[in-house]
């Protein structure tokens, strides 16, 4: 019996060893640490690529590969917010101020160069002045103050109608107002009519 125990391990020692499967044909099968053996770009030491995937087999997924927004694109891909699902590549660009396609650029009419909290986008209709946006108090300035396409709407003279407001005279409710864009102007014809306002206060009767 000793004799015939030498013998079979004497034989199995050269028998060849067993064929592990390699199903993706990467080379390492998954006795041999391909945690994926379905898919050839995944494989201990394999270089990590922008799929989702732990390619090196290393138990993890780089975090730039996470698509935590769910909408399709991970920040390896180009996300530049990936908290924000309306933000990503190619990404329609809306009126809030954001780079929404994600190309490192606002669209221009996104942009409030006056600083005056409104967008041409959003209907500011000169964004070179502060005074001028949607909502703003119309001003005798020859200016469409409140971008309703009419200019100086409702405005009265000093000493005349509303045709004289058109030609440029004092106005009662712009005078002297700071946020006017012709302020300038809109003062100087407020010193003389402080004058005249003394001068009645001079009257004795």
């Amino acid at each position: 019996m000793p004799i015939l125990g030498l013998v079979l391990a004497v034989a199995a020692l050269a028998l060849p060893a067993p064929a592990y499967a390699d199903l993706d044909g990467d080379g390492v099968p998954p006795e041999g640490g391909d945690c994926d053996d379905l898919r050839a770009e995944v494989f201990p030491g394999a270089p990590e690529i922008c799929d989702g995937l732990d390619n090196d087999c290393d138990g993890e997924v780089p975090l730039d590969e996470t698509d935590e927004d769910g909408d399709g694109w991970r920040r390896c891909a180009g996300d530049c917010d990936d908290i924000e699902a309306s933000v990503h590549p190619h990404a329609d660009e809306g009126c809030d101020g954001v780079d929404s396609d994600c190309d490192g650029t606002l669209a221009p009419s996104e942009v409030d160069e006056d600083a005056d909290g409104q967008a041409p986008c959003a209907g500011d209709c000169d964004d070179t002045l502060r005074g001028v946006r949607v909502g703003a108090l119309e001003q005798c300035d020859e200016a469409d103050n409140d971008c309703d396409g009419e200019v100086d709407e409702g405005c009265t003279t000093a000493g005349g109608d509303d045709d004289d407001a058109a030609s440029g005279g004092c106005t009662t409710r712009g005078c002297g107002w700071s946020v006017s864009p012709k302020a300038a102007s809109l003062l100087a014809c407020a010193v003389p009519a402080a004058g005249l306002f003394r001068r009645r206060r001079r009257s004795p009767h």
